[in-house]
């Protein structure tokens, strides 16, 4: 009869009030404490990598949120400092120079329109909201 290969053996103490509750629930589930203890260790072990791996979810999430942050943070930059340009060469015009200000920014407005994609659109209401 061939030899069966023996696994490593773990052992460990506990107060007896521990023991004891361990042993109604051996009783209770129908199971020896060796089956327990290693169903106990597997839960242990496959909770501790779930926990792991969403720590890391959260980790990335984070750094996401403060990269969409920075990135909204310099577009508010520039939509201001570009809004000052504008503002200051309608400010120094006369009336037909702004009436033709008002015509480039209105077509500039349809153009950048026409090019979005639906989920452009979408993402521009919601940076909006």
């Amino acid at each position: 009869m061939p030899r069966t290969r023996r696994t490593p053996r773990l052992e460990t103490r506990v107060v007896p009030e521990t023991l004891a509750k361990f042993e109604q629930l051996c009783l209770a589930e129908k199971k020896t404490k060796t089956q327990l203890v290693r169903e106990a260790i597997l839960f242990y072990l496959d909770h501790r990598s779930k926990t792991e791996v969403r720590k890391q979810e959260e980790e990335q999430a984070s750094r996401l949120e403060k990269i969409a942050n920075r990135i909204c943070g310099l577009l508010y930059k520039v939509g201001v400092e570009s809004g000052a340009v504008a503002r200051f060469i309608y400010e120094m015009g006369d009336d037909e120079e702004r009436d033709t200000f008002e015509e480039c920014h209105e077509k500039a407005v349809q153009h950048m329109r026409n090019r979005m994609t639906a989920e452009d659109k979408q993402a521009a209401r919601n940076l909006v909201e």
